[in-house]
């Protein structure tokens, strides 16, 4: 049985949409039968883990056990392949926020809505070990000092997927009405902390 997230109207529906562009569908259907396989396995780990911290980890084990199926076939575009999926759903969480953006209630209370929800969940019941910098009506920043996604991820066997997580941020809120998202650093690409700062431009 595949699972959920390698369906072809799934997360990662662009991802096999680039695939069946060159490969055989028995190919494809392949690829996604190893990786549900690949998935089922990780997702037997780490058992004792609360029900936050195990939703962060599914995503690592969905996207990994992807990843890592391609890169056995397709090394040099495996990264590529993934990126065209994470792309393509955090651009869609960009549109939804800009559409509450345009809520006026919303929009003025943006930056406490925002950081509110990621000290809870990326927050220390998420497996986290994040700080308030601070919110205002105009800005809100907050800082990661520890990410469960490096450690997972590494237990997993691909610490460079870490990086494509740190992407997910930049594609989710890097396009938003009036809002400027910034980040100097991240943990996932070798600094010291995540820095994240959203700002009114």
């Amino acid at each position: 049985m595949i699972a959920k997230p390698y369906r072809p109207n799934g997360v990662f529906r662009p991802t096999f949409r680039a695939l069946r562009s060159q490969n055989s569908a028995e190919t494809v259907r392949k690829t996604a039968e190893d990786a549900s396989k690949r998935y089922t396995d990780f997702m037997q780990r780490h058992k004792d883990l609360n029900l936050l911290t195990r939703m962060h980890y599914g995503q690592c084990c969905e996207r990994a056990a992807l990843y890592l199926t391609l890169k056995e076939h397709y090394p040099d575009t495996a990264m590529e392949l993934i990126d065209l999926s994470v792309r393509e759903y955090c651009g869609k969480i960009g549109i939804a926020v800009n559409r509450c953006l345009k809520l006026p209630a919303f929009r003025k209370r943006f930056f406490r809505i925002m950081i509110f929800m990621a000290m809870n969940v990326f927050g220390k019941n998420g497996g986290f070990n994040s700080r308030k910098v601070s919110v205002t009506d105009n800005e809100g920043r907050f800082d990661v000092l520890k990410c469960p996604y490096c450690r997972f991820l590494s237990e997993l066997g691909c610490p460079e997927l870490t990086a494509n997580f740190c992407k997910s941020d930049e594609y989710s809120y890097g396009s938003l009405d009036g809002i400027a998202f910034e980040r100097t650093q991240s943990l996932g690409m070798g600094g010291t902390k995540c820095d994240f700062c959203m700002r009114r431009k």
